[in-house]
């Protein structure tokens, strides 16, 4: 080995290209803190390089283990012949309560972005029980992507022993309970 070589390989580094600037470098431990956030989804636009070329970020091969069991994201970002897929461990399922101050749109709309996050029932006009591999944290910041300044959103995770409801409707008490306990 020659002096200065090292097995080991230098951290990569990405650019995020977002609101029509490049921003970064950022190590990947803090692209994957972003991922946790919230901050960065698998059609987030990245590249090693400032100059690009950019992809989402689920189709890179080393990043595409940070989105989950999404078929999709894992047909795009397979890894190369004889290399390993990185291990990764997605977060479980977890029921987040879901309210909404909309004014921008309407709760039709804000469903399809919900249900991009896993399945939900509707218990009120503005409230929704979504299962989602994300946090609290992380959903807010991926729903406040399509909400507008107008809008409001609250996000709570309460554990199951920690959650009471009264006079819903048989189909909404239901779906709430299979939600709820996963």
């Amino acid at each position: 080995m020659a002096e200065g070589d090292s097995s080991v390989d230098p951290p990569r580094v990405w650019f995020v290209q977002a609101a029509g600037k490049v921003w970064g470098p950022y190590p990947e431990a803090r692209i994957e803190a972003f991922v946790a956030e919230g901050r960065v989804a698998a059609e987030t636009l990245l590249a090693p390089a400032a100059e690009g070329p950019f992809h989402p970020a689920g189709r890179h091969g080393g990043l595409h283990r940070l989105f989950g069991d999404d078929p999709a994201v894992e047909e795009a970002a397979a890894a190369p012949e004889g290399q390993a897929a990185p291990a990764y461990a997605p977060q479980p399922a977890r029921a987040l309560m879901v309210w909404t101050g909309l004014k921008s749109q309407g709760p039709d709309r804000f469903e399809q972005a919900l249900a991009l996050h896993g399945p939900f029932v509707r218990i009120g006009a503005d409230l929704w029980l979504v299962r989602t591999r994300l946090g609290p944290q992380a959903l807010r910041n991926a729903l406040t992507r399509r909400l507008d300044a107008a809008d409001r959103l609250i996000v709570v995770e309460a554990p199951l022993d920690q959650v009471a409801w009264f006079n819903l409707d048989r189909d909404a008490d239901r779906t709430l309970r299979q939600l709820w306990a996963g």
